[in-house]
This record gives C-alpha cells, structure tokens and sequence, in this order.
C-alpha cells in the first residue's frame, strides 16, 4: 500500500510514521489552495494510471491510498494574489463552487485507477436550525456529500484521567464515528474507539465488543460477566476488560465476526432465499458452456380466472 498525502502542512505525514506505517510509502505532496490542490491529485491519478497500464496481468497490482488533509483548510488562489496586492475581498461563494468542480474532477480518475480517495474536512453546527441535529455541516458546499462513497462524521468527547498523580487533566479521547452516507452497507451506524494520549490506540479490536456479543461469539451469562463459547475453557467467567484486548480470544472467532458483519451490515438479505441459491446453480451451469448450445424453453403461466 502506499500512500500520497496532499496536505497543507506535515503533520499528517509524522502521524502515519507515528502509527507504525512505512516512511518509504508515504509520498507527501504540499498544496496551497483549492485549485493547486485539484491539479496535483489530477496529476497524480494520471501517473498511477500510467503505471498500472504498464503492468502486465502477471504483475502484483499496486495498490494507492491519497489522502487531502484539509478540505476545509483550503482557500482560493484569488485570496493569495489580493493579499500580495495588499487586498482583502470577500470571495462571495466562489471558494464553495470550486470546491464542487474539484470533486466532481477527481470522482471518475479515482474510479478509473482504483484508487482510494480520502478527504477530511471540517463540520459545524448550524446556527439557523430549530433543533439540534446529529448530522453536521460541511464547509466548502455540497458536491463532497453528493460524489462521496462513504460519509463518516467524527466527534470527540474528552476523557479526564484517573490517576491521582497524573499531572495532565485529560489522558485521552473517545472518538465516536457515524456513517452518514454508505453504498456499500447500511448507513447510520456509530463506532466509538478510544485515543489515549500517551500510547495512541491501546486496542485494534476496539470498538466491536457489543457486536459480538450480538452475535453470540461472546455471552453475558451474569451481571458483569462473560465467556467466551468458542475458547478452551467456555464457562469462564470474564470481565469485559479482560476481553477487549485479550488478542488471543479475538483470535478464535475474528473471521467468523468478520462473516456475521458483513451479513449483519448489507443492505438486503435476499441472496439467501431459495430462488437466489437456484439461480446461482443455474449459472455456474452454463457459465462455461457455449452460447449457442444454450437452449432456454419458456411456458406460459396458466392463469386461472375466478371472475363471474
């Protein structure tokens, strides 16, 4: 995987490294405004298509995530030339329809190359609404909303630290995530992890607890207490603590979470009734075969009328 980060400062390139990702993928690109931005990424998919129209089907397929770290932090270049006139104007919705033209201009490259694209930006409340609502606003106009795959708002919630001797107020975060927009699986599904500030993600499994014991790979047989069915010892009693980052219990039933999830998460269920399962016998069938020799008979339905 290697990843192209168009950033308006380095700060994103230092945390990737930080997590552990690989300094020789990470290709770190600077922009200056929306339109500098709109550019580069052009350029940029451009290239990778290029690359991958080289490969032959023998080649391993490379695979590119781009990432722009921030939309929101983004302006025109007419705000950079005012400014080296010793001018400030109002830009009176231009920065909003650039904006717009920028991802309706890399949707169809990202496709093209097969490329994930990633664009943070900034949300805010707002203020002429009635009542409060859960979906946030987003700057820069509405052509990210409208072109994105997927939508996830995040939020914070500031945890205060519990020890006595800890000298800082706050030891971390709880990040809760909420899918706004989905074409893939259902949307409006919240995830919380949480962000100590002193060692960073403490848990990659964070998160999925309640849904395995939705599923029924974690049991809750008493107040406070769970066991694990798919463990060596299934009526041992363990605390939720004991299990959240208990890599060894994730381990025993993680493919088959992934397995319920994917079931639990889709839009419709209809590709396990009997008609589907048919249908699919029927074209592994006939898929090899030659089209010619394919013979379909069609009968008529009887219809019988109970008219008077």
């Amino acid at each position: 995987m290697f990843f192209i980060l168009m950033l308006k400062d380095g700060a994103l390139k230092e945390f990737f490294e930080n997590v552990g990702c690989d300094p020789a993928a990470i290709e770190q690109i600077l922009v200056s405004s929306i339109e500098d931005a709109q550019i580069k990424i052009l350029k940029t998919f451009a290239a990778i298509k290029e690359l991958k129209d080289s490969l032959t089907a023998e080649d391993e397929q490379p695979k590119f995530l781009c990432v722009l770290d921030s939309l929101g932090a983004l302006v025109v270049d007419k705000l950079l030339t005012d400014a080296e006139k010793d001018k400030v104007v109002s830009e009176m919705g231009g920065r909003a329809k650039k904006c717009n033209s920028m991802m309706k201009a890399i949707t169809i490259p990202a496709l093209v190359t097969d490329t994930s694209m990633l664009v943070l930006n900034h949300v805010y409340d707002d203020p002429s609404a009635m009542f409060a609502s859960k979906i946030k606003n987003q700057s820069g106009g509405k052509g990210m909303q409208y072109m994105s795959t997927i939508t996830v708002q995040c939020s914070r919630v500031l945890e205060k630290s519990k020890e006595t001797t800890d000298n800082d107020f706050y030891s971390g975060t709880n990040l809760d995530f909420f899918t706004i927009k989905n074409r893939i699986c259902r949307p409006s599904i919240s995830c919380r992890i949480y962000l100590d500030f002193k060692k960073g993600f403490l848990n990659k499994y964070d998160g999925l607890f309640d849904d395995a014991v939705k599923y029924g790979l974690i049991e809750c047989p008493a107040q406070g207490y769970y066991t694990v069915p798919s463990c060596d010892k299934p009526d041992k009693k363990w605390r939720k603590a004991q299990l959240e980052a208990n890599e060894d219990i994730w381990k025993l039933f993680i493919d088959k979470f992934d397995e319920l999830g994917v079931k639990d998460l889709k839009y419709s269920s209809s590709y396990d009734t009997e008609d589907d399962k048919e249908f699919k016998e029927l074209v592994e069938k006939i898929k090899d075969k030659n089209p010619e020799d394919i013979k379909i008979e069609i009968t008529p339905l009887s219809v019988e009328s109970e008219l008077n």
